[in-house]
């Protein structure tokens, strides 16, 4: 649980203008049971929000931009 909240406050910090949504915790659990190493689960986690265009609209609420994605 505390490597979780580290995870996300850390992307926090990393990426500010992306806000914590419910359901961001889902992504990054699975990333961190499934790697051993916190740093790699954390730059898969920012990997998968920052580089996929759809993930990143919906993470920083840009409605338009979902709907001309899907």
């Amino acid at each position: 649980m505390q490597n979780l909240q580290s995870l996300l406050e850390e992307f926090h910090c990393y990426r500010s203008d992306i806000i914590y949504v419910k359901g961001m915790t889902y992504p990054a659990t699975l990333l961190l049971l499934t790697t051993l190493d916190k740093f790699v689960a954390f730059k898969c986690f920012c990997n998968l929000v920052v580089a996929n265009e759809m993930v990143r609209s919906l993470y920083s609420f840009n409605l338009k931009k979902v709907l001309l994605l899907r």
